[in-house]
């Protein structure tokens, strides 16, 4: 085998090993995890805003815009009066990510 092609097996080899191993940090450390909950809370937000452009008031729970709301989330929603709310996953043990709907912004607890 030529040293050159030996060279370019072994670049192709590291690098996929460094997509995989990126890949794999990322699934595990709950990165895309996070992402994909922020996304699904703001589409949560987005229906229980337009919830209360409808009622007048924001909906008691989730079930109400039809979102099945369970104990075991992983979305939650606490309605705080009639026209603020905030939503809320955890991203591990103490940790949380709070989406506040007076100020449309999230912070991170824990």
């Amino acid at each position: 085998m030529k040293k050159s092609v030996f060279i370019k097996w072994i670049l192709s080899f590291l690098i996929i090993l460094g997509i995989l191993v990126i890949g794999f940090f990322l699934v595990y450390s709950g990165v895309v995890r996070s992402v994909w909950l922020k996304h699904e809370s703001s589409v949560i937000a987005q229906k229980v805003e337009a919830f209360r452009v409808k009622n007048g008031t924001l909906p008691e729970s989730l079930d109400e815009i039809g979102v099945p709301e369970t104990l075991e989330g992983p979305i939650f929603y606490k309605r705080e009066s009639s026209s603020s709310f905030i939503l809320w996953f955890g991203e591990g043990l103490g940790d949380s990510q709070i989406y506040n709907s007076i100020t449309k912004t999230w912070r991170r607890e824990g």
